[in-house]
């Protein structure tokens, strides 16, 4: 109620008095509003029955929400194709609708387990604890959405509806490839919380080093074809390439593939606890991203700056939290070098350098978008099995393989 609150006070004095909307456009974007606060809304609160899901480890109901939320969108870019109306209010409406249906979604299917029935329960001590998780996750939270929500803001104030255009083609890119990334570490994130609860600190580490491996190989192996393929691919989507989109999407990916590293040591502290520190420091490193931006913007630069100093604070903030974290639990920063930043740089390298020349052989068609395609992944799973895991994994992938057959 707060957080909604809130919304309808800032969010209409920002549309009213610094967003530069068209006149004509006012009414549209105030139903877009209001239908995005209403999903937040029921979003938060249906947070709870999500975390019982993935904790509970019920992975297979979780799948059949995510993918009837997908169809769901697909149906909505399919119903607005065929209408005659403003697209822009049934889009907001109809995405208020899946919103609040895969909530109820999450809602039923969690009524059966125990912790989902609702009674009156008081204990002060239980409470106080969780308002101080509850806090320091909300101001890491608030701190994130400033700097991605606040670089929206500040592309419209200098560059106008146009140039937002763009930067909400990158952010859609954006959200396509790292819910790859997600999905394989939702499943990763209980065994992380359940290790440390049972002080099993060796297969904690473990399993933070591995994960924050893999989601950077799934990430970088989806987004290959997107990094030299950007302009074909966007013009597939769009037709006509908005100004600043091809160059948003480079450095977003970039970002991304910085980012997903920072998901497991988010993991990690949040089963230790001790977030304060945590959401202090790295926070503080994260915000200096949005007035850094406001001061290049100020002295003239193009909007791909401000893309270009999300990637530099980012990757501070990284090693900032690396340090954070390795303060709780034993593990010194040659550790994740060696276990994580190494694997990463071996296979990095020679797939970029690779793919770069691959590509120059392939025309820019459809036909040679999906060759260009197959032969990424054939070429990147090869280099990650030689040389992003260890004999361990490699064997485990062989034995995998080999029982299928």
């Amino acid at each position: 109620m707060i957080t909604f609150v809130l919304l309808e006070i800032i969010g209409l004095w920002l549309i009213y008095h610094k967003l530069v909307i068209p006149v004509d456009r006012l009414g549209a974007s105030l139903w877009v509003f209001q239908a995005t606060a209403i999903s937040l809304f029921f979003t938060l609160n249906g947070i709870v029955y999500n975390s019982v899901l993935i904790a509970r480890e019920n992975m297979r109901i979780y799948a059949y929400i995510g993918l009837a939320e997908a169809l769901s969108r697909l149906a909505i870019a399919m119903i607005l194709s065929y209408l005659n109306c403003d697209k822009l209010k049934l889009y907001a409406i109809l995405l208020l609708v899946v919103t609040v249906s895969i909530q109820f979604c999450f809602y039923f299917s969690c009524k059966k387990y125990p912790e989902c029935k609702y009674h009156f329960f008081w204990k002060k001590e239980i409470f106080e604890d969780m308002f101080k998780f509850a806090s320091w996750n909300t101001f890491g939270t608030a701190v994130w959405a400033i700097n991605e929500q606040g670089i929206n803001v500040l592309l419209n104030m200098f560059f106008g509806p146009v140039v937002n255009a763009s930067k909400g083609i990158s952010s859609q890119v954006n959200s396509a490839i790292n819910n790859f990334g997600m999905n394989f570490f939702t499943a990763v994130r209980p065994q992380i919380v359940k290790s440390y609860a049972n002080q099993n600190i060796a297969y904690f580490l473990k399993l933070v080093f591995n994960s924050s491996r893999y989601s950077f190989f799934l990430l970088l192996l989806v987004s290959l074809p997107l990094l030299f393929r950007t302009d074909y691919i966007l013009y597939l989507w769009l037709g006509q390439i908005p100004e600043f989109a091809s160059s948003f999407v480079l450095w977003i990916i970039i970002y991304s593939l910085i980012n997903v590293l920072t998901n497991p040591l988010w993991s990690a502290i949040q089963a230790i606890g001790k977030l304060k520190k945590y959401c202090l420091v790295g926070s503080s490193v994260y915000l200096t991203a949005f007035p850094v931006g406001y001061i290049f913007l100020m002295q003239g630069y193009n909007p791909v700056i401000v893309f270009k100093v999300l990637v530099i604070v980012r990757l501070i903030y990284l090693f900032v939290i690396i340090k954070i974290v390795s303060d709780y639990v034993s593990f010194s920063f040659r550790d994740y070098f060696s276990l994580v930043f190494v694997p990463i740089l071996r296979v990095t390298v020679p797939i970029v350098l690779l793919a770069r020349w691959i590509n120059s052989f392939f025309a820019q068609d459809f036909l040679s978008l999906l060759e260009v395609v197959l032969v990424f992944f054939l070429m990147s799973f090869l280099i990650i099995y030689w040389g992003g895991m260890t004999s361990e994994e490699r064997l485990f992938v062989r034995n995998k393989i080999l029982h299928k057959r």
